[in-house]
């Protein structure tokens, strides 16, 4: 069987067409391929502003035309460039597993300290969303302005080291997958990015504040629609779960008029645990969208609250605990350090570089940004199974301790204790109190040891982390649910009070 796949002639179109390549190859054993790589009509025409890219067809029209006149069997493109609508006689019928869907940002070593920041991106849902948010996460709080780039991944590299330009945003998935090729053509390119790379500060940008356009990391496997035969052998390397988070992420964007000139960013993510949904940004009709929920199915009148029922509660945000520092040497340097809360990273080691720092949330991360401490990402408050994914821009493996009390949980990331904690006196008083959240397993404990009747008799919700695979050993399920964060669990009990309110 002989198969004729076709994309834009860039280094990463032809990285991806090559992965789809190899994996029909290891899927079917009888295939022969031949590449047609070709600029399309936004290529040619770099002066073409990149709002309403998409709409347009500017990356895509050009292949869709050969696609329907029989030119090439199929079509490889990044998701996110396609329409959003259908395109009558072609259709998208498979995709492999996803890549990072976040987005990276590079600062210029020489532009950390600058009170302000030229930031060189032409995404509109960048631009909208992180106007604001973005140098809340450094070193200084830099002032963000944006300025539009256009150009291929080296291109943009380049016209950031050689521009008045500080930082550069892209996707991650294209800096992966570029470092991560293995043909000898991509070597030269490679090089030159390492080389920029080193020149740089990097920080993978959390989906919280910065959800990533429709369908970015996916890639798409177009076909034209009277090719049945090529249906059957896509399947056999589809990767139905990227499909489908892919397919809603573009319903989504489409429920609200258009593609990626919208200042809208929508991320579907599938975890064991359900699926989660982040949504942020402008509408064309001026709708201000800021969403991050937790599919649930358990809406009753046993996971709805009064506030006077609950704890904590936001004007009283009670510790359990004092937190001791223990006085440490440094680690090694080349170690990636997982820190579980911002006190965890000793103030003793303020000017220290680590490899890689990755935080539990966005507040600690916000926290050691205040202190000074250039943080390269965070888990989002899911937890410590969640893969940092940066082995790629560091071009090593990592060897990651993670940060936090000296009985803290004991995961799949070796532990370095930093502090100790002394409970505090008088513990905080949960007589009434029915409906709890958990932001450790040592508060729950303690509580468990002081309130055990309390604590048998209520309900109890966390976030997705080791706290929760602590509870689940002591808690009933029909008593214990997971939440995304505290707001979450907050905002879901009084959601039934509010309404009726």
């Amino acid at each position: 069987m002989r198969l004729k796949i076709a994309s834009r002639q860039s280094d990463l179109a032809k990285i991806q067409s090559y992965t789809v390549a190899a994996a029909l190859c290891r899927a079917q054993s009888n295939i022969e391929i031949e590449f047609e790589f070709r600029l399309s009509f936004g290529d040619r025409h770099l002066d073409i502003p990149m709002d309403g890219a998409q709409e347009k067809g500017l990356f895509t029209q050009d292949f869709y035309e050969g696609l329907k006149a029989g030119q090439f069997d199929m079509v490889i493109h990044s998701w996110k460039d396609l329409p959003v609508e259908s395109r009558p006689g072609t259709s998208v019928v498979a995709t492999l597993p996803r890549a990072d869907v976040r987005d990276l940002l590079l600062v210029k070593k020489t532009s950390c300290e600058k009170k302000k920041w030229q930031v060189l991106s032409s995404s509109p849902r960048r631009s909208y969303n992180l106007q604001s948010t973005l140098g809340k996460l450094f070193p200084g709080e830099p002032r963000i302005e944006f300025a539009p780039i256009r150009g291929n991944i080296l291109t943009r590299l380049n016209k950031l080291m050689d521009s008045k330009g500080d930082a550069l945003i892209l996707a991650k998935a294209a800096m992966d997958r570029l470092l991560e090729a293995r043909e000898a053509e991509f070597a030269q390119c490679q090089k030159a990015v390492r080389q920029i790379l080193s020149s740089c500060n990097w920080s993978v940008l959390p989906l919280a504040i910065n959800p990533a356009a429709a369908a970015q990391g996916a890639l798409a496997i177009e076909i034209a629609d009277n090719r049945p035969e090529l249906v059957e052998l896509l399947k056999k390397i589809q990767c139905q779960n990227t499909f489908d988070e892919a397919q809603r992420e573009r319903q989504i964007l489409a429920s609200y008029g258009g593609g990626c000139h919208q200042k809208i960013g929508v991320t579907v993510l599938h975890r064991d645990y359900g699926e989660i949904l982040i949504l942020r940004g402008l509408t064309d009709s001026g709708t201000q969208l800021n969403q991050i929920s937790l599919q649930r199915d358990f809406y009753s009148k046993h996971w709805q609250a009064r506030e006077e029922e609950m704890f904590p509660v936001p004007s009283s945000l009670s510790q359990w605990y004092e937190r001791r520092p223990i006085h440490l040497p440094t680690p090694d340097p080349s170690k990636g350090v997982w820190v579980a809360r911002a006190e965890a990273f000793p103030k003793q080691w303020q000017d220290q570089q680590f490899n890689v720092i990755w935080t539990s949330g966005l507040k600690s991360w916000q926290s050691l940004a205040r202190r000074g401490i250039w943080v390269n990402g965070c888990a989002e408050s899911m937890g410590e199974q969640e893969d940092p994914r940066v082995e790629t821009l560091c071009g090593q493996r990592i060897q990651w301790l993670k940060l936090t009390h000296q009985d803290g949980y004991r995961g799949k990331i070796p532990v370095l204790a930093t502090y100790q904690l002394k409970p505090k006196q008088p513990p905080p008083l949960l007589e009434a109190k029915t409906y709890f959240y958990w932001m450790s397993g040592s508060s729950f404990k303690r509580a468990q040891k002081l309130y055990p009747g309390i604590i048998a008799n209520s309900f109890h919700g966390c976030g997705p982390g080791n706290t929760f695979r602590i509870l689940q050993k002591q808690v009933s399920a029909e008593r214990l649910r997971l939440f995304l964060n505290y707001d979450d669990w907050y905002m879901s009990l009084t959601k039934g009070e509010q309404e009726d309110g």
